[in-house]
């Protein structure tokens, strides 16, 4: 067994991020781009680690979650107690699971 040092961390629950015509929007979108989706991987290519599918382009969407996490950067920065920067890019995919899709939890 692994033995793991979890730290503390503050962190940001931000409620309804999305309104929910964005949520009904963005959901009429990827029923539309499901074909686009492809199988999402992992950096480090372990097998079993993750089974899902990604779309990574979808401009309309992701400049929505940009101007959101903008609006909202201040309130993250004095949440987290950091100090403001410039937010320039934001990476942003849309991943699905489906019916017996998995993703293991993100340690790093």
């Amino acid at each position: 067994m692994m033995n793991l040092n979890i730290l503390e961390s503050n962190y940001l629950q931000i409620d309804n991020f999305l309104t929910r015509e964005d949520k009904k929007r963005s959901l009429n979108y990827v029923f539309a781009e499901e074909a686009e989706f492809v199988p999402t991987s992992t950096a480090t290519d372990e097998v079993n680690y993750r089974r899902s599918s990604v779309l990574y382009s979808f401009p309309e969407f992701a400049e929505l979650i940009r101007d959101r996490i903008q609006s909202v950067a201040l309130d993250i920065f004095r949440t987290l107690e950091l100090p403001p920067f410039s937010v320039d890019y934001i990476e942003s995919q849309l991943t699905a699971h489906n019916d017996g899709n998995y993703s293991y939890r993100h340690i790093g």
